[in-house]
């Protein structure tokens, strides 16, 4: 690919990012600030709750959860995250969630996408 000039005359060489190096930047443990995020607001809208583990390095540092609310939005934690602790005190005393699983992760060295608990409406229709 050629250069381009922008508006100030600069040359610049575009970057053309493929389909997977996306997905694989959106799967990626990407912690929000922990200001960002108010954990009670987002365990009151929450739909779905699933674990992402890797194989890479510890798993603190790769692993995260997923959380789906009701706005159809996807909010990634890390396990090293700042609120992942009252997260995790929240998401505990949620019904039907699975808490010895989510204990049977830590560690887990496999790429893999856990399902710890569903809003009960949704858990008939998903399996």
């Amino acid at each position: 690919m050629g250069n381009v000039s922008d508006s100030r005359g600069l040359n610049a060489t575009p970057t053309v990012r493929p389909f997977t190096s996306t997905l694989k930047r959106f799967f990626q443990p990407q912690p929000a600030a922990p200001m960002s995020i108010d954990v009670r607001k987002l365990c009151d809208e929450l739909t779905e709750v699933l674990v992402r583990t890797s194989s890479r390095g510890s798993w603190q540092e790769n692993a995260c959860f997923l959380l789906h609310t009701t706005d159809d939005d996807w909010h990634p934690v890390a396990f090293n995250d700042a609120i992942a602790g009252e997260l995790i005190s929240r998401l505990r005393m949620m019904p039907g969630f699975e808490d010895d699983r989510l204990l049977d992760l830590i560690g887990c060295p496999a790429e893999q996408f856990i399902v710890l608990w569903r809003r009960s409406s949704l858990a008939s229709g998903r399996r």
